[in-house]
C-alpha cells in the first residue's frame, strides 16, 4: 500500500523518508528512544544504519527494530489511520 523507497538518517531520532507516491517527509522517533529494545540506536550510532528491509518493506535498523512504513506515511502526511480505515473498509472501530 504504502511502499518507503528511501530513508536517511538525519539528526538524532529524526528520520527522513520518501515513498512510491511522492510523497516524503521527516519523522521523529524521540518518544520511542530510551525504551528497552530502541536503546540500540545510542550504541556506535546504530541510529545512522537506517534502512528499508527489502523483505519486508519495513524502515529497520536491524532484525529486531522495525517500524511499520504505513504508520510512518500517515504521520508524515496528517492521516488519522482511523479515519481512513472507516472510509476505505467501511468499518467502524466502537
Amino acid at each position: 500500500m504504502y511502499k518507503p523507497i528511501e530513508v536517511k538518517a538525519l539528526k538524532k531520532y529524526k528520520i527522513w523518508v520518501r515513498y512510491e507516491d511522492g510523497s516524503a517527509g521527516e519523522i521523529d522517533l524521540f518518544d520511542l528512544s530510551g525504551k528497552p529494545v530502541f536503546k540500540f540506536w545510542d550504541i556506535n550510532k546504530n541510529f545512522e544504519k537506517v534502512y528499508i528491509n527489502k523483505d519486508t518493506g519495513a524502515i529497520a535498523w536491524n532484525e529486531e527494530i522495525e517500524i511499520c512504513p504505513h504508520s510512518v506515511y500517515y504521520d508524515i502526511n496528517n492521516i488519522d489511520p482511523e479515519a481512513e480505515f472507516k472510509s476505505e473498509k467501511g468499518y467502524a472501530f466502537d
